[in-house]
């Protein structure tokens, strides 16, 4: 398997940035669930919303490589 689309798959790039997105998504919003049920005297009361925080970060910049990488390598028809 190549790391750039071809005329017929996406690349090992593509889908890894597809997965590492989801994983994401769905690990942050199961951490904001979590964070609802802290109570104020927990040591994760600070320190979860700073981790929620950075791991949205970097979801955002892995988002936005996403689009670079579509235009430097177009999807299949």
């Amino acid at each position: 398997m190549h790391w750039r689309n071809t005329a017929t798959a996406y690349g090992l790039l593509s889908i890894g940035m597809h997965w590492l997105v989801a994983l994401a998504v769905f690990g942050l919003f199961g951490l904001g669930l979590w964070m609802v049920g802290l109570d104020y005297y927990s040591p994760w009361r600070k320190a979860g919303p700073d981790l929620h925080k950075s791991i949205g970060l970097v979801l955002l910049a892995v988002m936005l490589l996403r689009v670079v990488w579509r235009f430097i390598s177009p999807p299949p028809p």
